[in-house]
């Protein structure tokens, strides 16, 4: 008995360690960062054509730390790539025809071949999810109960949207696809289960965004990229889904893409409805492994 519960101890100690490296490359990163802004501050320095002596206050130095925070994590997340990348090659060798599913254990050592047409499937189904959460976001006021998400997007607002459209929409899907889909969620199966891995994984997925609005978008958005990685059996499949999910919420929030949805009530529930009903079906219907 206790051999088994250090067994299962030890393999979810296992699939938290990618989570730890995470926040650890953000963290150290952002002490090293913070430092050198502090120090090119008091030194004067100028530095590809900027003059860090201009930052005379620490309220001066506080706002372009918050003004090139979006740069900052963009490089942390690339790190993060290049490290869970190999990582992830390492644990998932093995490959798949694509009339050859792998089996639950199968799952852990392999991958099959990308399906277009599930992928393209998964990636309507967890819009339309991220649409309903966003509307549940909006009306029930946690935007303006979660101080952290106010200022992350006060703190974007003044950069290239062709920049935010990397940072959000290629680089982080890829970076937190393979922490959380690929190694978390993976490493948390075989010992917890399939849905309790689920749960596991979006809730860590949530809580490592640091703020509520972000935690219950991606808490929920989370819980179908694990779905559809699954049954999928390929990481290709949530980072594409991921992608298209930030690209809607980036348009969601600069551009205020879907507001006609709040022109009277029977639109906004009846829309609402309908994007819950196309979600569950496809959700209903990609719940199956080839055996």
């Amino acid at each position: 008995m206790k051999d088994d519960f250090g067994k299962v101890f030890a393999y979810l100690i296992k699939g938290i360690i990618p989570i730890g490296m995470f926040l650890a490359v953000r963290e150290l990163a952002k002490l090293f960062y913070h430092n050198f802004v502090m120090m090119a501050a008091k030194g004067g320095w100028n530095i590809f054509g900027f003059d860090f002596g201009t930052l005379t206050t620490d309220t001066d130095v506080l706002l372009f730390l918050q003004s090139t925070s979006l740069y900052f994590t963009m490089f942390c997340n690339i790190l993060c790539i290049a490290l869970f990348a190999v990582m992830f090659r390492r644990e998932v060798p093995a490959k798949y025809s694509a009339d050859r599913v792998p089996n639950d254990v199968e799952f852990i050592m392999g991958q099959v071949p990308v399906d277009p047409f599930y992928t393209f499937k998964s990636v309507i189904a967890i819009m339309c999810v991220a649409i309903v959460v966003n509307n549940i976001i909006n009306i029930s006021g946690l935007g303006a109960m979660s101080r952290n998400y106010s200022t992350y997007v006060a703190a974007t607002s003044g950069i290239d949207m062709a920049v935010i459209m990397v940072a959000h929409c290629i680089i982080a899907p890829i970076a937190e696809e393979l922490c959380f889909r690929g190694l978390v969620f993976r490493r948390f199966m075989p010992v917890v289960g399939r849905w309790p891995a689920i749960l596991l994984s979006s809730i860590c997925f949530g809580v490592i965004h640091g703020n509520l609005v972000q935690f219950v978008f991606g808490f929920a958005v989370g819980i179908f990229l694990a779905h559809f990685y699954y049954y999928g059996r390929n990481i290709i499949i949530p980072i594409v889904a991921h992608m298209a999910v930030n690209l809607l919420a980036t348009l969601m929030t600069y551009y205020g893409v879907m507001h006609w949805m709040y022109t009277n009530y029977t639109v906004f529930w009846g829309a609402n409805l309908l994007y819950i009903s196309i979600a569950a079906m496809i959700f209903k219907s990609t719940g199956k492994v080839k055996k």
